[in-house]
């Protein structure tokens, strides 16, 4: 299907090849875009020039040690457009503010010529369109915060530009003020063969997204093998940065809401590494007519090695986390790939999955899957909603750990006859083990099919079945093709392996309308 929705279209592109007090303008159908410099640094201001008949470069700028700083009244870049900040000799960072009060629309390529990390700095608010698509060799950045923290040696500051500090230091943070603008990413660009890859940064390398709210509008991002980091903050507050490019976010500060809707996609996935970090309000993972949306780290295909190791995916909400119709959050070692799939650990106040909704760790080629923790109050799982992990290939399948202080309810199945529940299995032709699914919690119910299993389909043994809940289990029901609702560890039919233990603490366990136990 045809994602285009066409609101973004050249009428006209004038460009005359004329700079004129370092400011460049063009045209386009949702009103003019502009790279407009400030006068904030004075004699060192940065300068747009036109680099080719289709892009634009932007040179100038203050140096100070193996920082670039630039500042602009307005940063924009058009459709089937280019601009790329010059790179000088041992710049390192180059920090880009907007000190106006518009958005900065990015429809084209944003790009640096060199290996600089870039940060693009917007309080007002970022969007990357359709076509968008970055261009660069190190890391980047784009945020709403009111600017970037020096330590003590200061900020360089959007909202008060004249009293920023220029300074060699490292950057340490990200300043927050009251209101942050929203970041959007429309981008679905495809990559030289053909891949959609969205907003995409080298291998290994970090893309960051920090607001105000964030929403992937059928956008995605790719960083293959490196870390994406997601999140905002709605108040004032410092998000600061660690060694490795991971954001560290104030406990007392509340934050923003993340979502992802229409087949958008975030990706870590490569021969080893990758992280995905999101710190939010609340996740929204949704689909839309152009399919389910994605979050993905783990082991690609290309990957020949049995030591390589995927990064983990680490999600905290302090409200709501809702994953819905067949989305998915996923830590998984590739088809013919070799090595292991990383973690997959959840935080919220309340986790909902619905509609084959799905968080799981598998390993489908050669190596182990990795573990998937959920610490909640209450968790729902319905319409055949799954926390998983499997192993498809050769290696072993992680555990499932889940803690709910409050309730824990599994209902019902897809159109296919895919039960809701919490699970992990050693599939058909696969060589390895189960891991086992332990629960905490207040109360469980399971109905309509819902289970809490642990099987063995192929060569190896079944996990173990772990439930502790301080109040009442109740299992009920069956699937319309007889699966019973309850809690099982068994080895199927033509299995090689042995069944794990069943243990139930509970104060009253009820099974009803051929509800389950097996072993």
């Amino acid at each position: 299907m045809n994602r285009n929705s066409g609101d973004v279209v050249w009428r006209s592109l004038l460009f005359n090849s004329l700079v004129v007090s370092g400011i460049l303008s063009f045209s386009c159908d949702r009103g003019f875009a502009q790279i407009t410099p400030d006068d904030t640094l004075g004699d060192e201001s940065s300068v747009v020039n036109p680099r080719d008949a289709s892009s634009e470069s932007i040179d100038g700028g203050a140096i100070r040690g193996q920082n670039l700083f630039h500042s602009f009244e307005e940063f924009n870049v058009g459709e089937d457009r280019g601009v790329y900040f010059a790179n000088p000799d041992a710049i390192t960072n180059i920090f880009s503010r907007v000190t106006g009060n518009d958005v900065s629309n990015i429809l084209g390529t944003l790009g640096v010529d060199g290996a600089a990390n870039l940060y693009l700095i917007n309080p007002n608010g970022i969007v990357f369109g359709e076509g968008a698509s970055l261009d660069v060799q190190g890391s980047f950045t784009a945020t709403t915060a009111d600017g970037i923290e020096f330590g003590e040696q200061g900020f360089f500051s959007v909202v008060n530009p004249t009293e920023s500090v220029l300074t060699i230091s490292v950057p340490l943070g990200l300043q927050f003020g009251s209101n942050p603008g929203s970041i959007i990413n429309r981008s679905f660009v495809e990559d030289n063969t053909g891949e959609k890859v969205g907003l995409q940064v080298p291998a290994g390398e970090n893309l960051t997204l920090v607001g105000g709210d964030v929403s992937f509008e059928a956008g995605e991002a790719t960083a293959k093998g490196g870390n994406i980091e997601i999140g905002g903050l709605s108040a004032a507050g410092t998000v600061t940065f660690n060694d490795d490019g991971s954001l560290n976010f104030p406990q007392d500060v509340a934050r923003t809401d993340i979502s992802l809707s229409n087949a958008a996609d975030v990706d870590v996935t490569g021969t080893g590494g990758g992280r995905v970090n999101i710190n939010a309000h609340s996740l929204n993972v949704e689909a839309g007519e152009s399919g389910s949306s994605s979050i993905r780290a783990g082991i690609t295909a290309d990957s020949t090695s049995t030591e390589a190791q995927a990064g983990d995916i680490s999600i905290n909400a302090t409200d709501n986390i809702i994953i819905v119709d067949e989305s998915f959050v996923f830590n998984q070692v590739a088809p013919e790939a070799r090595g292991n799939a990383g973690n997959v650990s959840i935080s919220t106040i309340n986790l909902s999955l619905s509609g084959g909704g799905q968080v799981g760790a598998f390993a489908t080629g050669q190596g182990n899957a990795g573990n998937v923790t959920i610490f909640t109050n209450d968790l729902t799982l319905s319409d055949g909603a799954r926390v998983d992990t499997s192993t498809f290939g050769k290696g072993n399948a992680g555990n499932v750990k889940i803690r709910a202080t409050g309730n824990i309810t599994a209902d019902g199945e897809t159109s296919d006859g895919l039960s809701s529940g919490a699970a992990s299995s050693v599939d058909a032709g696969a060589v390895g083990n189960a891991g086992s699914v332990i629960i905490s919690t207040n109360n469980l119910t399971l109905s309509d099919g819902a289970r809490v299993d642990t099987s063995t389909f192929g060569i190896g043994n079944a996990g173990n079945v772990k439930i502790r809940a301080t109040g009442n289990i109740t299992a009920d029901g069956e699937t319309s093709a007889g699966l019973s609702s309850g809690a099982a560890s068994n080895v199927e039919e033509f299995a090689i392996g042995d069944g794990g233990n069943i243990s139930i603490t509970t104060n009253n366990l009820t099974l009803i309308n051929g509800a389950r136990v097996d072993k």
